[in-house]
């Protein structure tokens, strides 16, 4: 087998041809990556794994195709059958080589996940995974050319036929396929991509988790293909050779289909290899539950597996696993069961009705009938119950939220051991929007009285928090609508204009022990045409909450902000198109977009944000000194970039693509964005509280003792949290694990970090991006190109060199 294997590796390296297959796979793979890779900006390499497979559909059966073919048609192939060796050795000689100029061809490609370490920080494991999966991917494949090449006697046949099998065997694993073929018989399309196709085996290699299950299909699938290849060289010139090979391969693809049928659902082995262990349930999951008085009981409400869409056929089992896994870390303090429910409701079955009180209701999800898009009503919800306490409700378990299933449980396990829901108050403007004067009369002629219409930049936020089970009450920090008693958080968001008591009310929160997150800003903009294009117009905001927190040491910086790490925002233009309105893009240096590389990933509340979107922030003003004399813990959560700069602006300067160039200077940069104070603080009021209104008696609230610890969170952006910006990624992460962290705990935070976080890449100057393009693109196909040359002159000089001491002898 080791003559085979040398003799097989010669003719690969010694020929140009094969050098030519490698250049032309690295340019094309690596090529389809780097097509979009800056414009994306995330180090990831999902892109590239999803495109690699329709690259090795072409790429391997070139390689596998001249295996057996080239021997039959150079008349070497019963020469080959004639040496003393069994039929599998030589299958595996030539397969091994084969594999081995194919691991060769993927190294090629290693030059995309170092210039992704240069430029940002991936995850390592998803890497891992999808090389190992492309290998297998690869290996599956060559079985595949081996077989083919060996039944066919010219080379381009080999490669025609080996070319439309694996695509096909790969399409098969593919939901399009199962979905297709499900609408016309029903659950065919399902077997068919969970026992035979491809593509499916994939997915958890892509996400960074090693399933023995997936690679036992792959080595099944090899190991039956090599045999069958063997099988024909050994019986060719057997009585009815070709009826017991075609029986042979009835019997085995059979098999295959079968071993891995009756192993899908089976745990033999499993494996996450990613950094933050994000698919294996987590140590703090495990202290949770395992601190808890009862077991907690949760109910899985699903429709039966046959009134599945194909998309949510392996829902029901995907979710019993993750609870399995709950049971088993917890010491059964979890205990699960599934009830299945038809898709249509009964309307008089009281049972029913039971479970719509409870908020167990179908929803419609999108399903594929004989070519035709509809809507299914399922059930996916989840009961847990706990105690006497009432039930808590997660609505809908879809495949896209499955990730999110352990904290989702867990945060409302935590909350139903609690004595009462946590409670959150927020301060946040409601700006009246009065009617028309003409929609006035009408609604009083029709005898109505028009309600007022308030525009909340923060509803969605306050939305959020309910949502996951706080207690949020709005709340005007007046006399008649002060700070809720027992209060976990104070949200204060875009404070505006403050009164001294006001300040003093947030003063004695804080200093009672509260946490208190403020985020404020010294500007807002707004757009118009201008003789030199695109103007910004700046609003300057009021600032009072400096009066208040610079007692602490820290400061909304009243300059404004720039940082060339900026971001592009759509600007309704007015005009239209038919229904459509136009939009413009508008980036200005105050648009500011804060990198991974900015935030301080030392602190849990920074878990799981790869960037955030400061639109329009301020900077924040430090005084260290008196963080000392307070006895005040300061950390810093995330700043700008070093590429930053402040410009003082009383509101009348507007901005300008020319007056908002970097400073000729250089830009001092990393100016503090979001800072952390903890420890005891004293109200800088004292304790006798200013009158709400100018003429009454101040209060004067007791002393009582030394100030409790609290914290106080100051960011330099209102807009942070607000409608146009909570809805991006790292705005909403950075939001709950605020509330979730500071309000319930840090072991909920860290549960809630385990997710693969796509990480932004850091800002790459246009000649970082032709160098990594060269890097990537070039050098590897130039090396390769170089060493074909040299190749071919060495042998070229061996050849003389023969030639020389023939003719001497």
């Amino acid at each position: 087998m080791s003559n085979i294997f040398r003799r097989e590796i010669g003719s690969y390296f010694n020929s140009a041809i094969a050098y030519i297959f490698v250049i032309v796979f690295v340019v094309f793979a690596n090529g389809l990556f780097m097509l979009q890779f800056f414009q994306i900006g995330k180090a990831d390499m999902r892109l590239f794994f999803n495109s690699l497979p329709f690259a090795l559909i072409i790429f391997i059966p070139a390689i596998s195709m001249r295996l057996w073919a080239e021997e039959k048609r150079t008349a070497t192939y019963e020469l080959l059958l004639t040496f003393p060796m069994r039929p599998h050795e030589l299958v595996l000689g030539k397969y091994l080589a084969s594999l081995f100029f194919y691991l060769f061809a993927l190294a090629s490609t290693l030059t995309i996940p170092v210039m992704i370490a240069l430029v940002g920080k991936a995850d390592p494991g998803p890497v891992i995974g999808g090389y190992l999966g492309v290998f297998l991917l690869g290996g599956f494949f060559l079985a595949i050319g081996i077989f083919l090449s060996g039944l066919c006697k010219d080379q381009i046949v080999a490669f025609i036929v080996t070319m439309i099998v694996t695509f096909a065997l790969y399409f098969v694993g593919t939901d399009l396929f199962a979905v297709f073929l499900d609408g016309w018989v029903a659950g065919a399309g399902t077997f068919l991509k969970n026992n035979l196709g491809m593509a499916g085996r994939l997915v958890d290699f892509g996400r960074g988790v090693i399933d023995l299950v997936d690679i036992v299909y792959f080595v099944l699938a090899i190991g039956a293909l090599l045999f069958l290849n063997g099988l024909s060289l050994e019986g060719r010139y057997r009585p009815k050779a070709r009826l017991v090979f075609s029986a042979a391969v009835a019997v085995v693809t059979l098999s295959v289909v079968l071993v891995n049928w009756l192993i899908q659902d089976v745990r033999i082995g499993r494996w996450d290899v990613t950094e933050a262990r994000v698919h294996t349930i987590s140590e703090n999951s495990v202290k949770v539950l395992k601190g808890l008085k009862v077991p907690v009981r949760v109910k899985y409400y699903v429709s039966a597996r046959e009134g599945m869409p194909t998309m949510l056929k392996s829902l029901e089992q995907e979710v019993s696993d993750k609870l399995e896994a709950l049971r088993a870390a917890s010491g059964d303090k979890v205990q699960w069961s599934v009830v299945r429910l038809e898709s249509v409701p009964d309307e008089k079955d009281p049972m029913r009705r039971t479970l719509q009180n409870q908020g167990v209701t179908p929803f419609q999800v999108e399903s594929v009938q004989r070519d035709e898009v509809g809507v299914k009503l399922i059930f996916s919800t989840l009961v847990l119950e706990y105690k006497e306490k009432p039930l808590e409700i997660i609505p809908r378990v879809l495949p896209g939220s499955l990730q999110d299933t352990e904290y989702q449980i867990l945060s409302r396990v935590f909350k139903m051991t609690l004595e009462e829901r946590p409670k959150i108050a927020m301060v946040a403007p409601l700006k009246e929007n009065e009617l028309t004067p003409e929609l006035t009369k009408v609604l009083e002629a029709a005898g109505q009285k028009g309600e007022r219409l308030y525009e909340d930049d923060y509803k969605t936020a306050a939305a959020l928090l309910r949502n996951n089970g706080y207690d949020v009450r709005r709340v005007a920090l007046t006399k008649g609508d002060p700070i809720p008693a027992q209060t976990n958080m104070l949200l204060v968001l875009k404070p505006g204009k403050l009164s001294e008591r006001q300040r003093f009310e947030i003063g004695r929160y804080l200093t009672e022990g509260g946490t208190v997150v403020v985020a404020a800003q010294g500007f807002e903009y707004t757009f118009e045409r201008g003789d030199k294009g695109i103007e910004a117009k700046p609003e300057k905001l009021p600032l009072d909450v400096n009066g208040l927190i610079e007692k602490w040491g820290v400061k909304v910086s009243p300059d404004v902000l720039f940082d060339e790490d900026s971001q592009v925002i759509a600007l309704t233009t007015g005009q239209r198109i038919g229904p459509f309105a136009l939009e413009m893009p508008i980036q200005f240096p105050n648009q500011i977009n804060v990198r991974e590389s900015s935030l301080n990933r030392s602190a849990a509340v920074m878990d799981r944000v790869p960037s955030l979107a400061y639109l329009w922030g301020s900077a924040l003003d430090l005084s260290p000194d008196v963080f000392q004399q307070q006895g005040l813990k300061s950390t810093v959560l995330f700043h700008s970039s070093p590429r930053s700069w402040k410009s003082p602006n009383e509101g009348t300067t507007k901005l300008t693509q020319e007056n908002t160039r970097p400073p000729a200077a250089g830009s001092p940069g990393k100016f503090p964005l979001g800072v952390l104070l903890e420890g005891p603080f004293q109200n800088p009021l004292g304790t006798a509280a200013p009158p709400w209104k100018e003429g009454e008696t101040a209060e004067v609230y007791p002393t009582q003792g030394e100030p409790k610890p609290g914290r106080l969170l100051v960011i330099g952006c209102s807009q942070i949290f607000a409608e146009n910006l909570i809805q991006n990624p790292g705005n909403i992460n950075f939001f709950a694990n605020i509330v979730d962290g500071y309000t319930l705990g840090e072991d909920l935070l860290k549960i809630r970090s385990k997710s693969i976080v796509v990480r932004d890449i850091r800002k790459v100057s246009n000649i970082e991006k032709v160098w990594y393009k060269f890097f990537t693109l070039v050098l590897v196909p130039l090396a390769l190109a170089v060493a074909a040359i040299g190749r071919s002159l060495l042998r070229r000089k061996e050849k003389e060199f023969y030639m020389a001491a023939l003719k001497a002898r």
